[in-house]
């Protein structure tokens, strides 16, 4: 076992150091979240244990400090799925979404155990349930069992049945799995390699958790009612009721068992012998709580709620709210669709997506918070008008900031219209009673666009039945009561596509409104209102497909993003990748779109992202562009699309989530703030800055191998330079844009072929076009 764990650590090791190689150097961060999903709570003598929206906690008695724990500071995965404490072993038990494992034990060491997230099967392997032999542990999974000895801190038996085991429990000398409502029985020192070695003891039952209550007896709760069940010398099975309601929360403590019903609302508290000891009332406000026993106190419950980690005390039969909660110093916000850097406030804006291209859900509950300094505040408004039909601040669908006020904030939502928000309080309330809005249904106000122009009038689009463009003038946004009256409605009609989720880009460029609709058939919309969004004649063209350079069709089935770079060019991301276009090109009779060849980091080039979704793209401050997929992780992508810099994924970074929601870029390059749906990561690159002049320049290799596959570097280069390679005759071989003070070269020239041997001369020019200054040679062999 001591070479295993020494294996596991060189490989962490290896697997750090691989990441560290393939994207340079720089840090991450993981922001964890503490926000509505609320999951178990386990009291050791070590602290209170607990799980929040995928995240570890630890609670410290004594200090009453909250440690979170994440893959930076001790845990081997991103996404907790539950967390199990075996009281006689001495050890907790962390499960992973992924079904890793980790063993953490009373003295603070932490053993990973990939062995189930690592099995070659044909069928999942989802962790179904947990359950404690001594130091022994069963577990429970989609195909079949294992058995993990505490002692020996490994893995005893792998019992793989390509069969779903809900429950598996040891009782004296039997094993019992529950497999499909039916009990599965065999002797304990019986061979398990198959389910036909077992007896099936009991039918027509429905799947639940087992617990091991004796040498002779075991709790199965079930879908309707808690029983005590007894096995025999014989392996027979005798069920008897002892709580006939759901039970929805049922867990093992020291002294015995708890068992929360929301149906009953009640708490029962039972002893190790399955004897109930206290029956407690919950109030309705308590019900959608998660408890476990204080084992220092017999008087007080643990609770955990949305308002953190407190401590109830027990008066008879009554469970009295506890006072004070101990909440965590961490984000509100899981998942996080919009982000945006306040560059006048220091700070980074976090929003919950809701309902849009990507999530096809609504009337959920939105979250704003910021970060600044690596102190999280939620500043989620609560002051819901009685205009809106929520009680509760929901569905984000699109957001603006005001652009002289950086406190202000405009919101389009799916069903209460638009909010304008100043700090952590709505000002203004605008819907179909005070706008042209359509009540669209009789239920909801869909604003899914919402952009301020150039003269800094904020347009909105509305979603209904008949699609709705309208124009606030930048001198009526600050009324107290803003009526019809005060928007003009824009004369241009948007093709409505399938639904009625979409993006509105305003180009600061050229002021040009720039809209795509749709989930399937996306359709893709540029008009022109020339400055006058008041006007009848209002230039505008369609597309339900595009040309691109060389004449070929790209059609996606979805697009999912859009995004306006340094030149003025959009990026349009979609279901089939990403492709730029000119937006002012497009009422031209040969208005393309550039699939852009692009060089990937192996080396082999393709058409950038093909048949990858791209659902996000933002610019640092080099103009380098980061780029999110809903299933492969971050791509880095030079700035003019025709290199891949790195790829970024859950395998070989600190990535959370492969789905990528949102990105933003810190206005100073120091840091990539990257949106996933289990929360924030923040990625801080080793930013090479650009020197004055080329007096420093760096190029290695100069002596080039003939099986040589990688890049000749260029360091210490004025940022966003020109370089130019010749041969020595002077001929231009290829053409570089440097990537802040860096630029590399593939060995290829413009035409994507490998060089011939030879000397290649390298220049570099602050001004597009001219050759410039000499700054080294490489010397090649093909």
């Amino acid at each position: 076992m001591i070479n295993r764990i020494l294996i596991a650590v060189l490989i962490a090791v290896l697997s750090f150091g691989s990441i560290k190689a393939q994207f340079n150097v720089g840090d991450w961060k993981i922001h964890s979240v503490f926000s509505e999903d609320q999951e178990s709570v386990i009291d050791t003598n070590n602290g209170v244990f607990f799980v929040s929206d995928g995240n570890l906690y630890k609670y410290d008695k004594a200090t009453a400090e909250i440690t979170n724990y994440s893959k930076r500071n001790m845990l081997n995965d991103n996404v907790v799925s539950g967390i199990y404490y075996n009281y006689d072993g001495g050890y907790m038990v962390v499960v992973y979404s992924t079904s890793n494992i980790d063993i953490i034990d009373d003295d603070g060491n932490v053993f990973n155990f990939p062995d189930i997230a690592d099995i070659q099967l044909t069928t999942t392997r989802g962790i179904n349930d947990i359950t404690f032999s001594g130091s022994d542990a069963y577990i429970a999974t989609d195909f079949g069992y294992m058995v993990y000895d505490g002692d020996s801190r490994s893995f005893k038996e792998s019992n793989v049945y390509y069969t779903e085991v809900k429950s598996a429990v040891k009782v004296g000398n039997y094993v019992c799995l529950n497999i499909g409502g039916s009990f599965y029985v065999a002797a304990d020192n019986a061979h398990h390699s198959s389910l036909s070695e077992f007896t099936v003891a009991a039918e027509s039952f429905s799947s639940g958790q087992y617990y091991p209550l004796s040498d002779n007896s075991f709790l199965f709760n079930g879908p309707q009612s808690l029983w005590l069940v007894t096995v025999s010398e014989t392996g027979a099975l005798n069920f008897s009721t002892l709580l006939n309601f759901v039970v929805d929360q049922f867990q093992a403590i020291p002294t015995g068992f708890i068992a929360k019903s929301v149906a009953n609302g009640t708490l029962t508290i039972l002893d190790k012998t399955a004897s109930v000891t206290n029956t407690l009332t919950l109030s309705s406000d308590m019900t959608s709580s998660v408890y476990v026993a204080n084992i220092n106190d017999s008087n007080s419950v643990w609770v955990l709620n949305q308002s953190g980690l407190g401590k109830a005390t027990i008066n008879g039969t009554t469970l009295a709210s506890a006072q004070e909660y101990a909440v965590p110093a961490v984000s509100s916000v899981g998942r996080v669709g919009y982000l945006y850097y306040n560059e006048a406030l220091d700070n980074l804006y976090v929003m919950t997506r809701g309902n849009s291209v990507i999530y096809v859900s609504y009337g959920l509950q939105a979250k704003v918070n910021t970060l600044q300094n690596g102190v999280w505040t939620d500043i989620t408004p609560e002051n819901i008008p009685s205009t809106s039909e929520a009680t509760f601040f929901r569905d984000i669908m699109a957001y603006a900031f005001d652009p002289d006020d950086a406190e202000t904030y405009f919101v389009g939502t799916w069903f209460d219209g638009l909010y304008k928000v100043k700090k952590d309080s709505i000002v203004t309330h605008v819907n179909w009673n005070n706008s042209p809005m359509t009540h669209y249904a009789s239920w909801c106000d869909i604003v899914p666009g919402v952009q301020f122009d150039a003269d800094k009038n904020l347009w909105i689009i509305e979603f209904a039945d008949p699609n709705v463009i309208a124009v606030l003038p930048r001198d009526k946004q600050s009324k107290s009561e803003i009526t019809t009256e005060d928007w003009i409605e824009v004369n241009v009609s948007i093709p409505s596509g399938s639904d009625y989720r979409a993006q509105f880009l305003i180009t600061k460029k050229s002021n040009l409104k720039v809209v795509f609709s749709g989930i399937f058939s996306s359709i893709l919309m540029v008009f022109d209102d020339g400055g006058d969004p008041s006007s009848d004649n209002i230039n505008s063209v369609s597309f339900e497909s595009f040309s691109d350079q060389d004449g070929n069709t790209f059609d996606p089935i979805r697009h999912y993003c859009l995004f306006e770079d340094r030149n003025g060019m959009v990026w349009l991301g979609s279901s089939e990748g990403v492709v730029r276009f000119d937006p002012t090109e497009a009422f031209s009779s040969d208005f393309h779109v550039d699939r852009i060849k692009a060089t990937s980091t192996d080396g082999s080039e393709d058409y950038l992202l093909a048949g990858q979704s791209v659902s996000c793209i933002a610019a640092d401050s080099l103009g380098v562009m980061w780029m999110g997929t809903l299933n492969s992780g971050v791509y880095q992508v030079s700035a003019d699309g025709t290199r891949i810099l790195s790829h970024l994924t859950t395998s070989n970074s600190y990535l959370t989530s492969d789905k990528i929601l949102s990105i933003a870029c810190k206005p100073d390059g120091s840091a990539v703030y990257i949106g996933t749906e289990t929360g924030l990561v923040e990625y801080i690159p080793d930013v090479v800055p650009g020197e004055t002049d080329f007096s420093k320049v760096i190029v290695s290799p100069t002596n080039i191998a003939k099986d040589y596959s990688g890049f000749v570097t260029i360091e210490h280069l004025v940022s966003d330079c020109y370089v130019t390679i010749t041969d020595n005759s002077g001929n231009v071989v290829a053409n570089i844009t440097a990537d802040g003070g860096v630029a590399q070269w593939n060995l290829c020239n413009n035409n994507g072929d490998r060089v011939g041997t030879g000397k290649y001369l390298i220049y570099a020019s602050t001004t597009a076009g001219t050759l410039g200054e000499l700054i080294g040679s490489v010397n090649a062999l093909r």
